[in-house]
């Protein structure tokens, strides 16, 4: 995978963690808030610098698939924990894969479909 590639989809991550998305079906606002209330409560004092250390550390990985379900599995909460990003900003039901041909498939909310993401992906 080359690095822009993994550039892109540490910029895709970084986005999820920007504006994080809560979507596990249930479309009832009172089992969101609380999630969106300690996102919102991370992303107020939080120094936009762990953002650049997330990326430095995703483009060095070598790893090729990430999700969260309600939680990050290891590996993301791994590269989190190392660029100090909050838990508390990870979406709730994100994949993303980066495949050998170069394509990366990511989808976001329960049930969503898989979309392609990035320059190489434009004629899929």
């Amino acid at each position: 995978m080359d690095k822009i590639r993994r550039e892109i989809a540490a910029d895709w991550w970084i986005e999820r963690f920007k504006y994080p998305v809560f979507d596990n079906g249930d479309a009832s606002p009172a089992l969101i808030m609380l999630p969106v209330m300690l996102a919102q409560d991370a992303l107020r004092d939080l120094d936009p610098k762990v953002f650049d250390e997330f990326k430095r550390l995703f483009i060095e990985s070598n790893l090729m698939e990430f999700y969260c379900d309600y939680a990050p599995e290891t590996a993301l909460h791994d590269l989190m924990h190392q660029a100090k990003v909050p838990m508390e900003l990870a979406s709730w039901k994100c994949y993303m894969k980066l495949h050998e041909d170069g394509r990366i498939s990511v989808k976001v909310g329960y049930g969503k479909p898989f979309q392609f993401i990035g320059e190489s992906n434009a004629a899929t």
